[in-house]
């Protein structure tokens, strides 16, 4: 009986243990967010026509908001209208994959964005008249509050 107890003892000390360093320790999602998107990605960017705000909010036109962890929102304006996006950088292809979210539901755009750093540009293959180009590294209150 006293070796049970003894184990018991133990046991609930493991398990004790195994939560503190499960709740000290970052989950992976939170791990993986760090280092999404690079910083030349990151901010705001505009399609042809936009207008914004002294506070970087659109008015007009288009606007995609990115944050590092690879989330953002794309608003179109006027009235504005938006949805949670979330992307995937592939440095290697020079792509930028997106998701439109809404109501913990996510579906992939058809096709990646195709990314140029030195014009600090963004376009569809498909369509490469469309150009999105960067703005403001800064992103807008509302965007760097939003939890994804």
């Amino acid at each position: 009986m006293k070796r049970n107890h003894h184990l018991i003892k133990c046991s609930v000390f493991a398990l004790a243990c195994a939560v503190l360093v499960a709740c000290a320790h970052p989950t992976l999602s939170e791990t993986q967010a760090a280092d999404v998107l690079p910083n030349e990605l990151v901010g705001t960017w505009v399609g042809s026509g936009a207008q914004l705000d002294e506070g970087l909010s659109v008015q007009q036109g288009a606007v995609l908001y990115l944050r590092a962890d690879g989330s953002g929102m794309s608003v179109a304006a006027a009235p504005p209208i938006g949805m949670m996006v979330r992307t995937r950088y592939d440095a290697a292809k020079r792509q930028l994959f997106m998701e439109l979210c809404e109501n913990d539901q996510c579906h992939p755009l058809p096709e990646p964005l195709v990314v140029d750093l030195e014009k600090k540009t963004l376009y569809s293959a498909q369509q490469p008249e469309h150009i999105m180009r960067k703005y403001s590294d800064q992103l807008p209150d509302f965007v760097r509050a939003r939890r994804q």
